[in-house]
């Protein structure tokens, strides 16, 4: 599957996902906006570690100005000799947001992504298009993101917000059926989620 690359954005504190060949235009606030490229993908996979940690550790080396985009816990090694997983922050209470292309596809994020604070990790406000769905793989985390901010995403109804009793089963099927290891770690995300949303 193919990879975007990103493009970071230390003033407006944005993180752009850049498809194979795509071109950009520019909104009245100076955002970008990227396309599909001319050969679209209707997916596309990124690892957080490889694709945006490392690659905004060496953009920051030279734009050591702008505020930090992330922080990461974990990694360490474990008396047993295998290594602790390792969660990547985005400093989303910082204004740091993710901004996916503008154009309808899917982007698999593998690798444990959380936003520090309440925010979303992504921009959804500056897409034009429907069909643009972020999903995060990883130990801790198995969600997608529904760009449709009406629809239930567990029951399929518009008319509903999915109550927090919803949101664990949903999350709890979806670990049984992709075989993820953490279901305890994944649940009780999912139930902190859902406070957070319920609270807001």
């Amino acid at each position: 599957m193919p990879s975007p690359t990103w493009h970071f954005d230390g003033a407006l504190r944005r993180i752009y996902e850049v498809p194979p060949g795509a071109s950009y235009t520019t909104d009245a606030n100076g955002h970008r906006l990227y396309d599909g490229g001319p050969l679209p993908q209707a997916l596309l996979t990124a690892d957080v570690k490889a694709d945006l940690w490392s690659r905004w550790v060496d953009w920051h080396a030279q734009n050591d100005w702008a505020l930090p985009a992330f922080d990461r816990s974990g990694g360490n090694q474990r008396p047993t000799g295998e290594y602790a997983s390792t969660d990547f922050a985005l400093r989303t209470s910082d204004g740091w947001r993710i901004v996916l292309a503008n154009y309808p596809h899917e982007t698999v994020l593998q690798g444990n992504l959380f936003a520090q604070g309440a925010d979303s990790l992504f921009d959804f406000t500056r897409l034009g298009v429907n069909g643009v769905v972020p999903r995060l793989q990883g130990s801790a985390n198995l969600l997608t993101y529904n760009t449709s901010a009406a629809q239930n995403v567990v029951t399929g109804d518009l008319a509903t917000v999915p109550s927090l009793v919803q949101i664990v089963e949903a999350v709890l099927a979806a670990v049984e059926d992709s075989n993820v290891i953490a279901k305890e770690q994944t649940a009780r995300r999912a139930v902190e989620m859902a406070v957070v949303a319920m609270s807001s």
